[in-house]
């Protein structure tokens, strides 16, 4: 089968035009791509709907809802609550056109009242969302170089994401939460901080989702999405279909047993005996004064 970055080239322009005798019209050309191209017991292991990003800046849906349903459920909140010995907890729910925007404002007042010396985001049930989003709070965490570029056939999907100054939070060290469910633009968030930041991955493997895809609109009833990129990170690596591996394991039957919170106010119930958040956030403290002690100087 023809590389779908063609085929998007290609056959666009023959949307409003009868197919040549013999040939499957647009339509169905398409939607044969859509099927074959997605490996169906991946997206049927999604409950509910999984985030796909596009290169217009908006988040679109593959889905096994009603699409009113999902409309209806909106975006869950981002939210910072403080840890002991001055930590942050972090949860990104998902990302869309607004998502660095409320990651900043929930981070913001505790940076400024207090120095944060390390920060568990958690990512875990965050299916993607816009690249953007994704970008741009990881421009949050660090000050230059590259974040993360993009490659595909045409010209307009080969671009590369540089990092500006003046992140909120550039020298904490972080540890990030995933799971299964982590997919698309939570992988590449974490990704870039596992390459830049040297982030720790605590819990499962990820989803393994690093295409770009953009909305094919077929009529008003039918949209569907083409592969037209891939993102890879700062050397050149990509996730694939393999996913992000985490540096420490979590079983499966613990990460349900300790859902990620909704609110701020459920935060505090999981910081009890046997909290996942407290165990990533120590391991992060022992891996940075382990290293701290390698790099001292010797008397």
């Amino acid at each position: 089968m023809p590389n779908q970055s063609f085929l998007l080239g290609l056959l666009l322009p023959l949307a409003d035009a009868p197919p040549p005798a013999g040939q499957p019209s647009l339509k169905s050309v398409v939607h044969e791509l859509y099927i074959d191209d997605l490996d169906r017991a991946r997206l049927e292991s999604l409950s509910g709907s999984d985030h796909i990003d596009g290169l217009d800046g908006h988040s679109h849906f593959v889905d096994a809802r009603d699409q009113a349903e999902i409309e209806r459920l909106g975006h869950k909140p981002v939210f910072a609550v403080p840890l002991p010995g001055g930590a942050l907890y972090l949860r990104i729910p998902s990302f869309h056109a607004g998502t660095a925007r409320a990651v900043h404002a929930a981070l913001e007042p505790h940076v400024r009242s207090a120095p944060v010396r390390h920060l568990v985001m958690d990512l875990r049930d965050n299916r993607g969302g816009t690249i953007s989003g994704a970008i741009e709070v990881a421009d949050e965490f660090i000050d230059d170089g590259v974040l993360a570029g993009t490659r595909g056939r045409a010209d307009i999907a080969n671009m590369l994401f540089l990092a500006k100054p003046a992140g909120l939070l550039p020298k904490a060290g972080v540890t990030v939460l995933v799971d299964r469910m982590t997919a698309s633009a939570a992988e590449l968030l974490a990704g870039i901080l596992a390459h830049r930041r040297d982030a720790l991955l605590v819990g499962r493997d990820t989803y393994g989702k690093s295409s770009v895809q953009s909305q094919v609109h077929l009529d008003e009833a039918q949209d569907v999405m083409l592969t037209i990129a891939r993102y890879y990170f700062d050397d050149g690596t990509s996730i694939g279909r393999r996913g992000l591996h985490p540096d420490i394991r979590v079983s499966t039957r613990r990460l349900h047993r300790q859902r990620p919170p909704e609110s701020a106010a459920e935060v505090p119930a999981l910081l009890g005996a046997d909290s996942l958040i407290l165990e990533a956030l120590e391991a992060l403290r022992r891996r940075d004064a382990a290293g701290a002690v390698q790099t001292s100087p010797k008397a």
